[in-house]
C-alpha cells in the first residue's frame, strides 16, 4: 500500500509541476484569396481572303495576252507575276476585296 501511495504522489507532483503545455503560435495574418483574372484579348476582324485563282484572273485583266509566272500571298496582298513578251509584270491584288492596286 505504501508503494502505491508513493507512486501516486510522484505522478501527482510530476503532473502538477509541468503546468499546462502551450505551444507558441504565430499571429494569424489574413490574406484575401487571390483570383486570377482572364485577360480578354481584343477580337480581330476575320478577313476572308479571295482564292489565288481569282487574284490571277483579276491581274490578267491588265495584260490579257500575258502568261502567269506565279501568285504569292504577302500580308494583305497577292503579288501576281505575269510575263508579257520580254517584260515581267508584278501586279498587286488586295487579298480581301480583289481590287487591283498600283
Amino acid at each position: 500500500m505504501r508503494r502505491l501511495l508513493i507512486i501516486a504522489a510522484a505522478l501527482f507532483t510530476i503532473s502538477s509541476a509541468s503546468g499546462t503545455a502551450s505551444a507558441q503560435t504565430k499571429p494569424m495574418i489574413y490574406l484575401p484569396p487571390v483570383t486570377l483574372q482572364k485577360i480578354q484579348q481584343p477580337r480581330l476582324p476575320i478577313i476572308n481572303f479571295i482564292p489565288p485563282s481569282v487574284a490571277l484572273s483579276r491581274a490578267m485583266t491588265i495584260a490579257p495576252q500575258a502568261t502567269a509566272l506565279g501568285v504569292k500571298l504577302k500580308g494583305p496582298l497577292y503579288i501576281v507575276k505575269l510575263k508579257q513578251g520580254n517584260q515581267v509584270l508584278q501586279v498587286h491584288v488586295d487579298a480581301a476585296t480583289g481590287a487591283l492596286l498600283p
